[in-house]
């Protein structure tokens, strides 16, 4: 088992990813490791809704030839209820890059009825709760529909440049 400490961009505060090795898995041609990208974690801690308490996780690269300003991702991939979202999902997500850190990451995918965001698809006015007055303020969000609901939940995103043991990470994300 890996471990990483992370601090929150939001907060300063330190938490733990801990990831397990999951089984080997057969890599689709299209989702392809490459060396040359700049890897980063991506953890979501759900802190409201029907989901509140689970942990969303996945892997984003973009090209190591674009430190500083927007970028447009070369890989994407997403666990989110169940499900596993890739570019051909999504859409090839952005983000800002500056001095090799991410930030303000932008994916919207999912059915209608059960959408997400990071950091879009939504009016950061619809997260009306106390614990999602962050959003309100302007900070990264992930939030999510579920059936029957206007925006259901949120969660708290953490970013995590992967530095070494890159293709075992981005390779235990791999969809089945």
């Amino acid at each position: 088992m890996e471990q990483a400490n992370m601090r929150s961009p939001r907060d300063g505060e330190i938490f733990e990813i801990k990831q397990e090795s999951p089984p080997p898995k057969s890599r689709p041609t299209n989702m392809s490791f490459d060396l040359d990208d700049n890897y980063y974690l991506l953890h979501i801690a759900i802190i409201s809704g029907t989901k509140k308490g689970q942990i969303v996780q996945g892997i984003v690269s973009f090209p190591e030839t674009e430190s500083n300003g927007t970028a447009t991702a070369n890989r994407f991939i997403l666990r989110y209820d169940d499900q596993c979202y890739t570019i051909s999902d999504t859409g090839a997500p952005k983000a800002d890059i500056y001095n090799g850190n991410l930030s303000n990451l932008k994916v919207v995918a999912g059915p209608t009825h059960h959408r997400f965001g990071i950091n879009g698809g939504f009016n950061r006015l619809q997260f009306g709760r106390y614990s999602e007055r962050f959003i309100r303020e302007g900070e990264e969000y992930f939030g999510y529909l579920h059936p029957n609901t206007i925006v259901d939940g949120a969660g708290i995103i953490k970013y995590q440049q992967v530095d070494q043991s890159v293709e075992e990470v981005y390779n235990q994300f791999l969809c089945d």
